[in-house]
């Protein structure tokens, strides 16, 4: 019975991951982090496509849309963060190029898949 009830709640927990889209205000760190160990144990690089979000599980791939110019990047969530309040993603230097997010930018968040640990 356990392992029926474990297998429907993975299968439910990755159903909403997938279907799920949110708003919200993004920022950007680089330089000053290059080097540093992330919260999935790799050294952070500030060219590559990634992102810290506090609630999305790591690994999770995310296309990321600037509502202003509606400019999109798909990065995976390595880290944890922000932790500036009123903040819901750091996104590396270059995916934040990508979107022209040169400081702040309001951006709509999708999962688009999770790879299951």
């Amino acid at each position: 019975m356990k392992t029926l009830l474990r297998a429907t709640l993975v299968v439910l927990f990755s159903f909403v991951l997938q279907a799920q889209s949110f708003t919200g205000i993004a920022s950007w760190y680089g330089i000053h982090e290059q080097g540093h160990k992330m919260a999935n144990g790799k050294p952070f690089d500030r060219f590559a496509f990634t992102a810290a979000s506090k609630t999305l599980p790591l690994g999770t791939n995310i296309l990321v849309t600037n509502l202003k110019t509606k400019q999109t990047v798909i990065v995976e969530i390595t880290d944890r963060g922000p932790w500036v309040k009123g903040r819901i993603l750091d996104l590396s230097e270059k995916a934040s190029k990508q979107i022209d997010c040169s400081d702040l930018c309001k951006v709509q968040v999708t999962v688009i898949d999770k790879v299951l640990r």
